[in-house]
């Protein structure tokens, strides 16, 4: 039974929460910021929602394809981009039916460094009434609304996991119908440009 399971997403949360105890033994104590994100076997709702656990991450790993958006047909190809074979090199890619995917490092890559539109759903916990509301580099509060009001979304992107995680970066990208509305100017505008987040959203992001 271990065998048929092998792959499943149980599987990738217990990986998850032994991989910590191996963190812990090592640092030789708790890590308090890592310990109270691992969770047990959660598995959320929908994108980021609610976030905030590093199991609900392993297992929607197996639902979502944030960074390429693989999903079609039926979603059979959301994990095609979850292998990787490190004797062809980094830059190998994993083919099936003569469809070329982007192999696991370079996803994992993708993950740290940023470099890809981060889509955060307007059905997130973390928008108020369906917006996001966010703080601009020069201190305006704005706030972004979803590009369809009934099932969009928000389109921005990070520098990398350390800076969002450090700094409560994103940063907007003018993408889609996102109209943003300056709460501090009293002015609709398009801000390109940084932004900072609440805690609870770099949470469930991270």
């Amino acid at each position: 039974m271990d065998r048929i399971y092998a792959h499943g997403q149980g599987v990738h949360q217990h990986m998850v929460r032994e991989a910590y105890k191996l963190l812990k033994s090592f640092v030789g104590q708790d890590i308090r910021e890592i310990k109270d994100h691992v969770g047990y076997n959660e598995t959320g709702i929908g994108v980021f929602n609610p976030g905030n656990l590093l199991v609900i991450g392993a297992h929607r790993e197996d639902e979502e394809d944030p960074v390429y958006q693989n999903s079609f047909p039926f979603g059979w190809t959301v994990t095609n981009t979850h292998f990787w074979d490190p004797d062809r090199g980094d830059g190998s890619h994993f083919n099936l039916l003569q469809i070329v995917y982007e192999n696991a490092f370079q996803k994992a890559i993708k993950y740290y460094y940023g470099g890809y539109i981060l889509f955060i759903p307007a059905s997130n916990p973390y928008a108020i009434e369906r917006k996001l509301h966010v703080t601009t580099s020069l201190g305006d509060h704005l706030i972004i609304y979803p590009d369809e009001p009934q099932y969009g979304g928000f389109y921005l992107s990070y520098y990398s996991l350390v800076d969002l995680y450090n700094n409560f970066r994103l940063k907007t990208q003018l993408i889609g119908k996102n109209m943003m509305w300056n709460v501090t100017k009293q002015r609709w505008e398009y801000w390109n440009g940084d932004v900072y987040i609440s805690r609870e959203l770099r949470d469930a992001l991270v």
